[in-house]
């Protein structure tokens, strides 16, 4: 009798079990990487100064944003990205099939991005900068050689919905969790063979709430948490992902295993932002001088100072009086130059936008400030590009595994003569 393998998620509820011990293990950093999401996205509150203010002013916080993109543009992934095949022994005839290799992962990358109108590398960036990590499946769909289309896939979805458990010797197993809308489970789930029938909404535009999991033995797919639409051996024997973080650290704690570029200045950009709304409080209220006078009654009354060139009526033995208040921008303006300050030394100086640096009176201290733009823009590269030699790593291990089956003559001839 063949002994049972306790890895083997043979229901719904082990995939689901698996899944809430590897999402719980990312608790504390998808919340910390959602704070930075939501300051590019929605906007934080700032606290008005004026007491009549029934709400907060929303900013957007555009320097964050910035620092982003910025790195983003300095990364230049998509002009120097070359995959490169290390050769397994001398001679031109092995130098020539690691160049066949190269063309046809260029290839696959540029077909890919024709099938599906997405860059991976471009958006792996994005997610590597803003989330802290960025993770790549490979993953094969043997029906789709039927159809003309790539046989094998390559996703780069957000990674606070992939959640992999590591151990001594690397990824052991991930689940991941996402949304379909119905008609596109129908239709992923007719090639498979199904153990057991979704239900799904009448609404063809309805979501349907998927879980996976993958290890190096098998893969099962959930639907809405309950139905197990699918679970195979796939006996690759590899994790097929690849993951890149972006200011790691050796701590095991996923909390601080990994940052986004700007998760450590998060607070100093929102303070930098309320500063500059105290700032914009003053211009509003003293750009013009307050000007009072008191009516026949005693009671100082004032003009709107608002209402620009606008008379009003007032009281013949008005007595105006002139209040022009010195706004204490110095102060204000120090403590922004602190913060900035701080921003710069965790992310990029305002060299990296273009900006002259007016504290600077050297070019010896102008190559400086750009030499620390550039290390820190390096320190970035190293861990993005593992990231991408991985997922090339999987792709070519997967075409040689399975390249031959069901008709999928994709493997690199011996003979090139």
């Amino acid at each position: 009798m063949a002994k049972r393998d306790d890895n083997i998620p043979s229901t719904a509820e082990d995939v689901m079990t698996n899944h809430a011990f590897a999402k719980g293990l990312y608790d504390e950093a998808n919340t910390a990487s959602d704070k930075v999401l939501d300051m590019l996205t929605e906007g934080v509150e700032i606290p008005s100064d004026a007491p009549d203010a029934g709400n907060a002013m929303v900013a957007q916080m555009v320097m964050a944003r910035a620092l982003i993109e910025r790195m983003r543009q300095m990364l230049q992934v998509d002009a120097s990205l070359k995959p490169r095949v290390m050769p397994q022994k001398a001679g031109e005839q092995e130098r020539e099939r690691c160049a066949k290799i190269e063309r046809c992962l260029k290839g696959y990358d540029r077909r890919h991005a024709y099938e599906t109108k997405r860059n991976y590398h471009r958006d792996a960036t994005f997610w590597y900068l803003l989330r802290g990590r960025c993770v790549l499946e490979t993953r094969v769909n043997r029906a789709a050689s039927k159809t003309g289309q790539l046989p094998f896939s390559t996703f780069c979805d957000d990674p606070n919905t992939i959640f992999p458990v590591r151990g001594r010797s690397g990824v052991l197993w991930y689940t991941k969790e996402y949304s379909m809308f119905a008609r596109e489970a129908k239709r992923a789930i007719q090639y498979l063979k199904v153990k057991q029938k979704p239900e799904f909404p009448e609404e063809p535009n309805a979501t349907v709430d998927v879980v996976e999991f993958y290890d190096d033995k098998y893969y099962a797919c959930v639907f809405d948490g309950k139905t197990l639409v699918h679970s195979v051996k796939h006996d690759l024997g590899f994790v097929p992902m690849s993951e890149g973080h972006c200011m790691d650290t050796p701590l095991e704690d996923a909390r601080w295993a990994y940052q986004a570029v700007i998760g450590p200045v998060v607070d100093h950009i929102k303070l930098f932002y309320i500063l500059v709304s105290k700032m914009a409080t003053g211009v509003n209220e003293f750009y013009f001088p307050r000007i009072y006078y008191k009516s026949i009654s005693g009671k100082p009354i004032v003009f709107d100072p608002g209402a620009v060139g606008q008379l009003e009526e007032m009281a013949p033995d008005g007595k105006f009086e002139v209040v022009s208040p010195d706004v204490n921008s110095q102060i204000i303006g120090q403590l922004l130059g602190v913060i900035k300050g701080d921003i710069s030394l965790m992310t990029l100086p305002e060299t990296a936008f273009g900006a002259e640096p007016q504290s600077l009176e050297s070019g010896f201290a102008v190559a400086q400030v750009l030499g620390q733009v550039q290390s820190a823009i390096a320190d970035k590269v190293p861990n993005l590009a593992r990231c991408f030699a991985d997922h090339y790593g999987n792709l070519l291990r997967m075409v040689a595994q399975l390249g031959g089956a069901d008709g999928m003559d994709l493997s690199v001839p011996d003979d090139l003569e």
